[in-house]
């Protein structure tokens, strides 16, 4: 399937309401989507599981906020120069498609980092290939791409706050790609956290930095609107943010619709920011939003702290 810019300008028309955007912002969209080149995009996969892409790939249907399909995406708004799983090319040639100045795109291409980043013994124990006939580990990759990069995406809980990757003893010395970067790169990340993140947050993202459209960030670099400034439990007009707060107490899984607070939900997590439950995964929300329609409890997937040390009770 394809869509046309012009038809894509009238879906970003239509559903300038839903993405927030203004008369100015539309109009900088829509110039920008009319006069654009394919945007370049280089993706790293360090200390993951993939499921992240997998999500990506998750883009199947029309998002209820209009973002483009997965096909959509990848033949009429991003060229994906370098992704380990899904491209074609192999060692060398593989390896030429991750060098911007091979490329010439330098300065212009979008960056996107899923996983953790392993840093002990010089990041020897994630290596994603070979440069100049020595290994290139994520560590380098990380650090040498960051440098010509227009934006940088960490998309999920790895690559954005550590994550499982970096639980535990965390012997291979795991870090985020922010940790990784340092403070000067601050403006240029994204953090996309969620295990995996939400398909269509990671697409509503890649087609507002195409778009050049300003995406503020709350404190830990995470975009407002796609993650909530409140948390899951707290009071929003009244009302609890998670729509199940206020709903019966259930004392088993598998119950759809009822509050799991008494199970062990993180959703009381001070960095569980998730607007997951309330974006489309399915077609209704009885039996297909995200955990919870699957009478499940929301696992904090989103926050800095996951996976969870501390229980809550």
């Amino acid at each position: 399937m394809k869509i046309s810019r012009r038809d894509f300008i009238k879906w970003m028309t239509a559903s300038a309401t839903v993405l927030g955007m203004g008369k100015v912002q539309l109009e900088q969209a829509t110039y920008a989507l009319e006069t654009m080149e394919y945007t370049p995009v280089i993706w790293i996969q360090a200390a993951g599981c993939s499921g992240c892409t997998i999500s990506f790939l998750n883009m199947v249907e029309k998002d209820s906020d209009g973002v483009p399909t997965v096909d959509e995406m990848l033949t009429e708004h991003i060229d994906l120069k370098y992704h380990s799983t899904l491209m074609a090319a192999a060692a060398k040639d593989a390896m030429e498609q991750a060098n911007p100045e091979v490329q010439m795109i330098k300065n212009n291409y979008i960056l996107i980092v899923e996983g953790a980043i392993p840093t002990a013994q010089e990041g020897i124990h994630c290596v994603i290939g070979e440069k100049n006939n020595q290994p290139w580990t994520a560590l380098q990759a990380v650090k040498e791409l960051a440098a010509d990069a227009k934006h940088i995406i960490a998309i999920g809980t790895c690559a954005a706050f550590k994550g499982v990757a970096g639980a535990g003893s965390n012997a291979t010395g795991v870090k985020s790609v922010e940790e990784v970067l340092g403070t000067s790169y601050k403006s240029k990340i994204v953090n996309l956290p969620g295990c995996p993140v939400h398909p269509y947050i990671i697409g509503e993202t890649i087609v507002k930095l195409i778009a050049g459209i300003a995406m503020t960030k709350d404190s830990k670099n995470r975009p407002l609107g796609l993650y909530s400034e409140k948390k899951l439990h707290d009071k929003v007009d009244g009302k609890a943010n998670c729509p199940l707060k206020d709903t019966q107490k259930t004392s088993k899984m598998g119950v759809c619709g009822n509050c799991f607070d008494n199970m062990g939900c993180k959703g009381k997590d001070d960095e569980t920011r998730s607007t997951c439950y309330t974006r489309y995964w399915g077609i209704d929300w009885n039996n297909r939003k995200g955990c919870f329609g699957t009478g499940n409890m929301c696992i904090g997937c989103s926050s800095s702290n996951f996976p969870f040390s501390k229980i809550y009770n």
